[in-house]
């Protein structure tokens, strides 16, 4: 209903594994989507084998995971995410949460400098950063992850246009429109009100 209403005619549905225990059940769940309104999005653990999260992603015919470290209870430094990451080079993409969210310690976990540093860590890897690359931390977003060679996304709840226009059409301009791509966090925030802040933005 939401999607109708919002004129949207295909979403990406992210799942995430809380505990490596719920990969596979995630990965079931988005793998079985109607693909012609869903694009399903399924999860990896750095603490489930680097190899079961592979072949959980290949099992359900997945081409990218999302990353949450301030609910999968790790940060994007983990040697297990790394070692995962490493196995999904050049085969998959990864959308991670960077920003805060939870308490300081949680947040330390996936700020846009460990963003970064995963990027030159990985530079065959399809990377996406939500929220403009540092949700409740853009000017630390903008230092270190626009202009680097990832993908950001535009969700920002509960509406991107909190950033206000003139600092979003600077971010775009900086990171380059064709590796911005739209994202609304619903239901975190509304797709419909989300599609018109980005179009009022006069690009």
């Amino acid at each position: 209903t939401a999607m109708l209403a919002a004129g949207v005619d295909r979403s990406g549905c992210l799942g995430v594994a809380i505990t490596p225990d719920q990969v596979e059940k995630a990965n079931r769940f988005a793998g079985g989507l109607d693909p012609r309104q869903f694009i399903g999005i399924g999860s990896i653990h750095a603490e489930l084998a680097p190899d079961e999260n592979v072949a959980s992603l290949r099992r359900h015919g997945l081409r990218m995971a999302k990353v949450h470290p301030l609910f999968q209870g790790y940060g994007l430094d983990h040697r297990g995410l790394h070692e995962t990451l490493a196995r999904m080079e050049g085969h998959f993409a990864v959308i991670n949460h960077v920003g805060a969210g939870k308490d300081p310690e949680t947040n330390r976990g996936c700020t846009p400098g460990l963003l970064a540093e995963l990027a030159g860590r990985f530079p065959r890897l399809d990377i996406i950063a939500c929220h403009f690359g540092g949700y409740r931390m853009i000017d630390e977003a903008q230092a270190t992850v626009i202009g680097l060679p990832v993908y950001v996304d535009s969700s920002w709840p509960p509406s991107v246009s909190a950033l206000g226009r003139d600092r979003l059409r600077a971010l775009i301009a900086e990171h380059g429109a064709d590796r911005v791509i739209f994202g609304s966090d619903w239901p975190m925030a509304s797709q419909a009100d989300e599609v018109a802040a980005v179009r009022g933005l006069g690009l």
